[in-house]
């Protein structure tokens, strides 16, 4: 129900708008990409949502996606993204900070720790770029960590992700992101 409605919150500002360092060794190869079953998809451009302190914990939401995000500071709106490919990394820092280092990924009936969150994917069905999120499938990940690293908006964010469909996902993303506060 949670990754419905990430899922829907994200595409609809896209359509309406038209860490430590361990275990990095299991996820080198790859720079600004993710490897999907063999397949790898460059990630060309992030937006972090920063959803700011709350309950004793710090929400930072990155997305990272295979096209360019134009975000228009004045209309505070994301225009004219198209897609094949987008991670959702949903993370929750203990304190009224985030800090950088692992976060373990739960599933979305699971437990929030302190440094945990939950992950989606989005993939689109016929791997061509699109901005209707019907022509997308969407995954949960069950398992898995991210490493985030860095300071805003120049963090290094790689992930070692187990989906629902029992697929592995695994990537790195170092190149900026665009930072929305929400209020």
């Amino acid at each position: 129900m949670k990754a419905s409605i990430i899922v829907s919150a994200l595409f609809l500002v896209f359509t309406l708008s038209s860490c430590s360092k361990s275990k990095k060794e299991d996820i080198s190869p790859f720079t600004n990409e993710v490897d999907f079953e063999g397949r790898k998809i460059s990630l060309e451009d992030g937006l972090i949502e920063d959803y700011g302190a709350w309950e004793k914990e710090y929400n930072l939401e990155f997305y990272m996606l295979d096209d360019k995000i134009t975000y228009n500071p004045v209309t505070k709106e994301v225009e004219d993204v198209s897609m094949s490919f987008l991670i959702d990394l949903d993370l929750y820092s203990g304190g009224d900070q985030f800090t950088n280092g692992r976060y373990t990924i739960v599933d979305s009936t699971g437990q929030e720790e302190k440094n945990s969150g939950y992950a989606y994917v989005l993939f689109s069905k016929d791997q061509k770029k699109h901005a209707d999120a019907l022509d997308f499938e969407e995954f949960e990940a069950i398992s898995g960590y991210v490493d985030v690293s860095g300071k805003a908006p120049s963090y290094e964010v790689s992930f070692n992700l187990m989906l629902e469909n029992g697929k592995t996902l695994k990537g790195n993303y170092n190149n900026g992101f665009v930072i929305v506060k929400i209020e």
